[in-house]
């Protein structure tokens, strides 16, 4: 009786291994055969996907516009010296800035205090003076006041007082470099 009743047991336990050995076998075979109806599809969208992406990314491109860049100034403009009006008045920049309309009075002073291009300041020629308030400051022009108050100054003092004046200027946001930033540079140099 015992032994027929180990054998009921241990067959029981086999079939009970048997039944999960089977579902592990469908299983597997079940999932290959999904992988395998699966692959062709999803190879296809890939597909389908990478076409449409590269398709845009090329249209994207052609459609952006080509950035344009300024020409840069060369090196004759530099040496060509001064125009008329490269170097203003300290009124002529204070009504550029204004909407008010000119007056007689602000066009004479223009006219008086107009400087020429062959004019030099202590042997600095203005196209240096130029080329150094294109370089360090926001653009190419000195007012007429910042030149009074350059000739006061030692001639071995002026090319030092011109870069820091033009510098002054554009961390200013100054147009022109004018009386107020070359005081402004004085009066730095005496603290």
């Amino acid at each position: 009786m015992l032994i027929l009743v180990m054998t009921l047991i241990s067959w029981k336990n086999v079939k009970v291994v048997l039944g999960r050995v089977q579902q592990e076998i469908r299983a597997t075979f079940l999932t290959m055969a999904r992988r395998k109806n699966e692959s062709p599809r999803m190879r296809s969208r890939l597909d389908i996907s990478a076409d449409s992406g590269n398709s845009s990314f090329s249209s994207s491109s052609n459609s952006s516009p080509r950035s344009t860049r300024s020409p840069s100034p060369s090196a004759s403009d530099y040496d060509s010296g001064l125009d008329d009006d490269s170097v203003t008045t300290d009124q002529e920049e204070h009504s550029s800035r204004s909407d008010f309309p000119k007056t007689p009075e602000t066009s004479r002073k223009r006219k008086s205090s107009s400087i020429t291009s062959g004019e030099e300041l202590k042997g600095i020629p203005f196209a240096t003076m130029k080329r150094i308030a294109q370089q360090y400051g926001s653009s190419h022009r000195f007012t007429a006041g910042a030149i009074n108050c350059l000739r006061q100054v030692a001639d071995e003092e002026i090319q030092r007082l011109l870069v820091k004046a033009a510098v002054c200027a554009r961390f200013s946001g100054h147009k022109t470099v004018g009386l107020q930033d070359m005081k402004l540079v004085l009066l730095l140099q005496q603290l």
